[in-house]
């Protein structure tokens, strides 16, 4: 019961800032970085917002504040060299 509370903190707060980091949550939620990450990835697994390099961002990029964090999918395209 408790990872679905802490979910439902966690897209509360996407909710209203559009994007979230880790540091961010572990602070506002009072968690380790770990439990951070694995809420993160299950949130993104169930297609409730995108995982982004470092944190979270809503579904709809062009209406979120932070539009500019690379989704992780982009990411390896973007640093190979």
């Amino acid at each position: 019961m408790r990872t679905i509370l802490r979910n439902r903190e966690i897209l509360e707060l996407l909710g209203e800032t559009g994007q979230l980091s880790v540091p961010d949550a572990c602070e506002r939620l009072s968690l380790s970085p770990a439990t951070a990450r694995r809420a993160f990835a299950r949130i993104a697994a169930e297609g409730l917002a995108e995982k982004v390099w470092g944190g979270l961002m809503r579904l709809n990029p062009a209406t979120t504040p932070g539009y500019d964090m690379v989704p992780s999918s982009l990411r390896d395209t973007l640093n190979a060299e």
